[in-house]
Order: structure tokens, then C-alpha cells, then sequence
């Protein structure tokens, strides 16, 4: 166990719904977040989604199922707003964090730079680290199905998103939104293949060589790898604008997977 200086605390503060999307599909969301402490002070902050009480194909008693969502480097999870909004529409929890050093997640330090944490945002192994925090706290958590969650990476994210998977048993399934190549010791189709037959999903833009790259790490391991590629769409989080196809076909890839875990207590 490490010491406790380095123990992670955990804290949830609730807010009022903030925004709704539409007469038929309000949104709850709630301000998540989880610190680290050792030499300094990490702030790691995420936005959970939910379908308010008050919306009309929702039942309060049902627990729902959760999608993670990780933005690329440099970007924030605002971004991932569309995405996050079409699938609490389809009745499920959505995740937003914002990296180490991106958005609101910073580091406690004179003058509140972002800079040191966004330096440690390259350390895959602890942003998979803050993922996980986030995972256990929603465990506690009697609105969240948390034994059914798929977890979603956009670019470097990726490496994150599948470690997460192969590290959570209940990650039912992974989203790679134009994944890169291999860096350093970090292998996605190592994590790819202790998926085993949980699926994977792939959509690629019209980068170069993201068709490519996606296409290397579908051959890992026995479970279902989809390619979806999207020629007409740049990058990243701006093939996710409202009414896209990518975002409607990925939105669906992940209800298909869930939907049949939305059930009452």
C-alpha cells in the first residue's frame, strides 16, 4: 500500500440540472471530483450525466449503465458534450473527465498553473489511475449500473481507455476514436487482447493512416473489433457534432451493447 500522503481522496459535490436538452430528455449534472495528494495537490474533475427524474421515458428506480468519455491531449471534455447528451437521451449515464492538466483539472501550486499536470498527463498509467478512482466511486452509487460500463478514448486517450478495460472486469466493451500508434511501453494491443471477448469499437476520420492504425489493433484478441470509417469527417471529437453520423452510429454501437442491462432494481 503506498503511503498515506499519497492516498486518494475522494470527494462528490451535487449541483442543480444545469442545461436540458430537450422538452423530452432533461439532463441531471452533477460536478465529480478526485484529488491526489503527495508533494502537491492533483485536482482531477469530471461532469456526470444522467436522465433527470422529471424525464418522461425515464424511471427513477432504474440503475443505469455508464459510458466513460476521454477526451485527446489538449483538448477538454466540453467537447464531448453532443456525445455525452445522445447518450443520456438513450437512458444511460455519461462521464466526462477532464484530463490531468486539461479543463478544470489542475494541479494545487502557486499561480494554479496547469502546466506541470498537463506535463503528467503523458503518464498514461496515472490518468488510467484517475479513471479508476472515478469507476470506484460510483460503485457506491444506487443510480449507476456500474457492473456495465464501456469507457471511450479519443486519440492518446485511447491508451487509457483500453488499459482501464483490460484492469476493470466490468468494462463491458471500448471505444477508440482514431486511435494512434504504439509509444514507448505502452502497447494497446496487449490491453486489446486481455479484452478477450468483451468487443471493441474503432471509428476512424479521414486523418492519414488512422484507417491503418485501427486495422492494427483490431486483430487483438478473439472478441468483436468493428471498424467504422468516416472519410468526409475530421478528426477526433469533431466527427461528435450534433446529428453527425458518426456520433449517431457510435452512440448506437454503445445502446446496443448496454440497453439490455437497463433494468430496474
Amino acid at each position: 500500500m503506498k503511503p498515506a500522503a499519497f492516498v486518494a481522496l475522494l470527494a462528490v459535490s451535487l449541483m442543480a440540472p444545469m442545461h436540458l436538452s430537450n422538452a423530452d430528455s432533461a439532463i441531471e449534472i452533477e460536478d465529480i471530483e478526485t484529488s491526489v495528494t503527495g508533494l502537491d495537490t492533483v485536482i482531477v474533475k469530471a461532469i456526470l450525466a444522467r436522465p433527470s427524474s422529471n424525464a418522461r421515458h425515464d424511471e427513477t428506480s432504474k440503475r443505469r449503465p455508464l459510458v466513460v468519455l476521454l477526451h485527446d491531449y489538449a483538448r477538454e471534455s466540453d467537447t464531448l458534450i453532443p456525445l455525452s447528451d445522445e447518450l443520456v437521451k438513450a437512458g444511460f449515464a455519461a462521464l466526462r473527465i477532464d484530463m490531468r492538466g486539461h479543463g478544470q483539472s489542475i494541479r494545487r501550486e502557486v499561480g494554479g498553473s496547469h502546466l506541470a499536470a498537463m506535463v503528467e498527463s503523458n503518464d498514461f498509467g496515472k490518468s488510467t489511475v484517475d479513471v479508476r478512482r472515478f469507476l470506484e466511486s460510483l460503485r457506491s452509487d444506487s443510480r449507476i449500473n456500474s457492473t456495465r460500463v464501456v469507457v471511450l478514448g479519443f486519440g492518446v486517450a485511447g491508451y487509457v481507455a483500453v488499459e482501464v478495460a483490460a484492469l476493470e472486469p466490468d468494462v463491458a466493451g471500448v471505444v477508440l476514436v482514431d486511435p494512434p500508434g504504439v509509444r514507448g511501453d505502452f502497447s494497446p494491443g496487449r490491453e486489446l487482447s486481455i479484452l478477450d471477448l468483451r468487443p471493441a469499437l474503432f471509428v476512424t476520420s479521414s486523418l492519414p493512416g488512422a484507417r491503418e492504425q485501427a486495422e492494427s489493433l483490431a486483430k487483438y484478441g478473439p472478441g468483436e473489433r468493428v471498424i467504422k470509417q468516416f472519410e468526409s469527417y475530421d478528426g477526433g471529437d469533431r466527427m461528435m457534432i450534433p446529428g453527425s453520423a458518426p456520433l449517431s452510429e457510435t452512440a448506437g454501437w454503445i445502446e446496443r451493447l448496454l440497453t439490455p442491462t437497463v433494468e430496474p432494481e
